[in-house]
């Protein structure tokens, strides 16, 4: 927890940014869920979401399994976006997670800190893929509500309704502010930061 504090500096609650995904605003330092039914209505919300960033001149981190990130990349390239230059100058990087809690939060936080301004966007079925139970996970996803928003960066958390239980979601609806849904964004009637 202590590299990402690192990086996290106190936000005006009051500043906010344009997410992309469905004209939605988010306060600076938005740490969101997305709940979805297909790949398709992910990307509907991912591929705007991390273009929004482009157009602000944040650096993208995609967190997801290898084919998901592949069909991210090449749905980015058929519509004319350069992708291979950004993942060259690294305005956007590709990640599949890491093995541990403590080594993702790491591995953010480097990524955050020498950002600047900065988007991450993680289908957390990657966590799975890598053998975290949902104790894990909800030790991951607790850390942004415990600590101040990073004035500069936002974090977007999808969660596939078909691949993922009742648990998992339910986790993600107490450990996320705002929820995104069918297209409409909402606050967590479960979220209680000062439960967390």
């Amino acid at each position: 927890m202590e590299h990402l504090q690192e990086f996290l500096r106190p936000a005006q609650y009051d500043r906010w940014k344009s997410l992309g995904a469905g004209r939605h605003k988010g306060l600076i330092g938005s740490h969101m869920a997305h709940f979805y039914t297909g790949e398709q209505e992910a990307f509907d919300v991912s591929l705007p979401y991390l273009l929004e960033g482009v157009e602000r001149g944040e650096r993208l981190l995609a967190v997801m399994p290898p084919r998901k990130s592949a069909e991210l990349l090449a749905d980015m390239d058929r519509r004319g976006y350069p992708v291979a230059a950004w993942l060259k100058t690294g305005q956007l990087r590709v990640s599949a997670g890491m093995e541990s809690l403590e080594g993702m939060v790491r591995y953010i936080a480097a990524f955050a800190a020498e950002a600047g301004g900065f988007r991450v966007v993680g289908d957390m079925i990657w966590s799975v893929e890598k053998g975290w139970d949902l104790t894990t996970l909800s030790s991951f996803e607790n850390i942004p509500s415990t600590l101040p928003p990073s004035e500069n960066g936002a974090l977007l958390c999808q969660y596939s309704l078909q691949d993922l239980s009742g648990s998992y979601i339910m986790m993600a609806s107490e450990h996320h502010r705002h929820i995104i849904y069918k297209g409409k964004m909402r606050s967590s009637q479960y979220y209680d930061s000062a439960a967390l």
